[in-house]
């Protein structure tokens, strides 16, 4: 289970992140498919895994959209 909140670079992209929110599924869950489980489970990993979340998403939006992403809830089964 994965819950995050979306910090953007500018106040007019929050309806962007809204709309986008099938981009960040799908990037989410291919991400998290190549990390080991126990890399998630470390502050580290999660920061790793943030990185590359953020960097992907940027490119598939084709702007840079996403400055930070915090985790609510980070459930790794």
């Amino acid at each position: 289970d994965l819950e995050m909140n979306v910090l953007t670079f500018h106040a007019d992209q929050k309806e962007l992140v809204k709309n986008s929110e099938h981009v960040f599924k799908d990037i989410v869950i291919e991400i998290a498919s190549n990390m080991e489980a126990s890399d998630l489970d470390s502050m580290t990993g999660k920061l790793t895994f943030e990185s590359r979340v953020k960097k992907a998403v940027n490119e598939k939006l084709g702007q840079p959209v996403v400055k930070q992403i915090y985790f609510s809830t980070f459930v790794i089964q």
